[in-house]
């Protein structure tokens, strides 16, 4: 009877470290099934690419772009999107090293590939004609995979401002650069222009616009001026492009020519593009803190700072960098929008949980005709959170879990002290001691 009774004692006790190691076991093969499954999704899915070119040195006079084609190649096992910019690293080799001499730009920075797929890309880098003769910039090309954010290529050029192609005579450099130089419309504009006398005698020079548009009021200052031999001098080029000009490309001209020798003369051309530039000024979240099924707007700010009018921009937004019709957020179509002016698109997005790229894109087939097309691209990292209620729901099973525990170490803790309290020795066993059997007439006797 007496094992019996202990046994039964022993019991909750062991039935409570099996439920214990039963939670064990499960959190354990929870995780192990998890790692597995992560393990054999990271095998399947890889990620890569690679971006080459045959040539990675060139030099640029100071005048003309110089370009390089780079070749990227999707080296993983899935469709990927890539992202590219470009970055300048550091000018060298000159005594006046200026990184804001120097402009450069990408007619691609999104690009979809299958595996193995290739295709090309144009870095194209230009110095003004003010930077120093020697001066070597070190320019890369980033590429990121959108599949994979942590896999990242880059590749650096090499360019080198070497002098002027001309190495006689008379040679006139306009210092203007679409990227260096932010044109106005009805405000006038000057540039710095260099004439050089590459004679070994003093002359006489008459410099004068050769081209351009009349109503621009076109200017040179000084139009006349002596050079020693093999000297320099800057004059100033002076235009006011009128408002509500048409888009069109417009050629400036400029002459340099000896008085003493007529037949001596340089010249130097430029081209404005009056083209519309649009570029996504700002993307705003109407929550700083997302969860699966909140209804979230993002009003996006499109502005053009380009000079001409732009009409009929698509834009369309998805929420990976995986550009596919599955991912798409919302496809609009902005119908009118003027130089140096700003439109905002509203868009609601209703998430589930997870990590996203909502990924913006003007102009993404290039139907539009504008001056520069590597500011069209825009990409917000976005987190989702758990739905509340399903946070609510986990909190409550985590507590309920905490409470049954806390109580079943309360309910071992007096357990354990209860026994030992009563098996202490050298107290008599009372509870345990069995009654005399007395005849029933045993009371009777004694009070008789």
């Amino acid at each position: 009877m007496s094992k019996t009774v202990t046994l039964c004692k022993k019991i909750p006790l062991v039935v409570i470290i099996i439920i214990l190691c039963g939670l064990s076991f499960l959190q354990s093969f929870t995780n192990n099934l998890y790692t597995g499954a992560y393990a054999e999704r990271s095998k399947a899915e890889f990620y890569s690419l690679e971006i080459n070119a045959t040539n990675t040195e060139r030099t640029t006079d100071g005048k003309n772009p110089v370009e390089y084609v780079l070749t990227v190649t999707n080296t993983g096992n899935r469709v990927d999107t890539f992202t590219f910019y470009v970055s300048i690293i550091e000018v060298t080799n000159c005594d006046e090293p200026d990184i804001n001499e120097w402009s450069y730009n990408l007619d691609v920075t999104l690009l979809t590939l299958q595996p193995a797929e290739s295709a090309p890309i144009v870095l194209t880098i230009s110095s003004s004609c003010g930077c120093q003769v020697g001066c070597k910039a070190n320019i890369a090309v980033n590429g990121i995979s959108g599949g994979d954010p942590s896999v990242r290529k880059a590749i650096s050029t090499y360019t080198t401002r070497g002098p002027a192609k001309k190495v006689s005579g008379l040679v006139v450099e306009i210092d203007y650069n679409y990227v260096l130089n932010v044109l106005y419309l009805d405000t006038t504009l000057s540039f710095d222009v260099y004439i050089y006398n590459l004679q070994n005698q003093q002359d006489s020079i008459i410099v004068w616009p050769t081209k351009g548009p009349r109503e621009w009021s076109i200017t040179v200052t000084p139009e006349e001026f002596t050079m020693m031999p093999n000297s320099k001098r800057m004059i100033t080029l002076s235009f006011k492009i009128p408002a509500n000009i048409s888009n069109a490309i417009y050629t400036i001209e400029l002459t340099a020519q000896s008085i003493d020798s007529p037949s001596l003369q340089g010249k130097d051309r430029i081209e404005i593009h009056i083209k519309p530039d649009i570029m996504i000024k700002n993307a705003v979240f109407s929550k700083t803190k997302i969860n699966s099924g909140d209804e979230v707007k993002i009003r996006i700010t499109v502005q053009n700072i380009g000079l001409g009018t732009a009409s009929n921009i698509p834009i369309i937004i998805y929420d990976e960098l995986n550009i596919t019709s599955e991912h798409e957020i919302s496809k609009q179509t902005i119908e009118l929008l003027e130089p140096n002016r700003t439109t905002d698109l509203n868009i609601v997005w209703q998430p589930i949980n997870g990590n996203y790229n909502i990924t913006i894109w003007l102009n993404p087939n290039s139907t539009l005709d504008e001056l520069r097309r590597d500011n069209n691209l825009r990409i917000e990292p976005i987190t989702v959170g758990k739905a509340l209620e399903q946070d609510a729901d986990d909190l409550s099973f985590y507590l309920t879990f905490l409470l049954i525990f806390i109580l079943i170490i309360v309910w071992l803790v007096i357990y354990y002290k209860f026994s030992k309290r009563r098996n202490k020795p050298g107290e008599p066993e009372t509870k345990n001691m069995t009654k005399p059997n007395l005849p029933k007439n045993y009371k009777r006797r004694i009070q008789g």
